[in-house]
């Protein structure tokens, strides 16, 4: 579990390898901090790992949209299929919750990428939204 003092380690790490700063130089101030060498090269090295395996936040949004463009289209498919089946009388499913959750997921992620600035599209997050 990580303490306050890692939490603002991790968060100086972060900002140190996104403005170019070689992992040997940032081991080397955590050191001066009072880290051992040991410690400070195994906390470097796991927010290097972290950040190599996240997902960018603009295609976290990308991947709400599709997902939510295809839930409603499945949807109404069933609807559409299962209406024209029962169209000589019969029963038929009109699948709302699929549409609606499809046109939610969707609204979600287009408004999630369309506040993206130019800036936040290399921020990457841990999959926050899956």
């Amino acid at each position: 579990m990580l303490t306050a003092s890692d939490s603002r380690d991790v968060e100086m790490i972060a900002e140190q390898l996104a403005a170019g700063v070689a992992e040997e130089e940032i081991t080397q101030m955590l050191v001066d901090s009072g880290r051992s060498r040991g410690e400070a090269a195994d906390l470097v090295r796991s927010v290097v790992d972290a950040e190599s395996e996240s997902v960018p936040l603009v295609e976290v949004y990308r991947r709400k949209m599709i997902s939510g463009a295809l839930w409603a289209i499945g949807g109404v498919a069933v609807t559409a299929i299962t209406y024209e089946a029962a169209r000589d009388g019969g029963v038929y499913i009109i699948a709302w919750g699929a549409m609606l959750f499809g046109a939610w997921d969707f609204i979600r992620g287009l408004f999630g990428y369309l506040g993206c600035s130019e800036a936040e599209v290399d921020v990457s997050c841990s999959n926050q939204m899956e």
